[in-house]
């Protein structure tokens, strides 16, 4: 009787033990499994977040969709001074028509407080109003939840090379000067070259600004057109 109880205590001890191993083993595969589906939900969302932004549907003709004027008034330079300005926003995006339509209360109001934020001598030359326009693509395309690529900053003017010390002694010797002249005339129609025998900085700031035109970023707004403007 005693050998029987003590069989049956042996073969009793290991269970424990099993299921320990199998609940190990249980923890273990949910572990895997929900690391595999956590996996799997973010790869498919990234990979459908790309379709989603290769499937912008570009126009190849620019649409235009034109805002009710403002008027606010300007930051106090000398006395009150109020602008008035139409604008039209430009862009190749067939689906962003809706966009703006739809977000057109959060537009007007930003666009407001940019305006209002300025002086009327900020505004009155043209760097001034592209630098306007800029801001405006900004602060709309931010709405609409694209980014902006910061501006290149203005190409520094180009500066007249000095008189060589040769041509000041022309200038002291008129008979010599008008003898070296005919000579000098040859040359009068040629193209201005830099110092160093490149391009004039004016044609290389010219070809920047092309190429900057060119791969500008076409699922927002690409360009402000301004239809009027008038500081009173």
């Amino acid at each position: 009787m005693a050998k029987e109880d003590k069989k049956a205590t042996e073969s009793a001890a290991p269970k424990p033990k099993k299921k320990l191993v199998f609940l190990v083993v249980g923890v273990l595969l949910a572990l895997v499994a929900g690391g595999g589906a956590a996996w799997y939900f973010m790869k498919g969302g990234k990979h459908e977040g790309a379709e989603q932004k290769a499937s912008v549907n570009l126009s190849a003709q620019p649409i235009f969709v034109s805002l009710d004027p403002f008027t606010v008034n300007l930051q106090r330079e000398q006395g009150d001074q109020v602008l008035q300005v139409g604008l039209s926003l430009k862009f190749y995006n067939q689906d962003l028509g809706d966009k703006i339509k739809n977000a057109m209360p959060e537009i007007r109001s930003n666009l407001l407080l940019l305006l209002s934020s300025k002086h009327a001598s900020e505004l009155l030359t043209v760097e001034g109003k592209k630098k306007l326009a800029f801001e405006i693509i900004a602060a709309v395309n931010s709405i609409l939840g694209f980014s902006v690529p910061k501006p290149r900053p203005a190409a520094p003017a180009a500066v007249a090379p000095a008189a060589p010390a040769a041509d000041a002694a022309q200038a002291a010797n008129p008979a010599q000067s008008a003898a070296v002249q005919p000579a000098n005339a040859a040359g009068n129609g040629a193209p201005a070259q830099a110092p160093d025998g490149g391009a004039a900085p004016a044609a290389a700031g010219q070809a920047a600004g092309a190429d900057d035109a060119a791969s500008q970023n076409r699922d927002g707004v690409v360009d402000v057109l301004f239809t009027s403007f008038i500081i009173q």
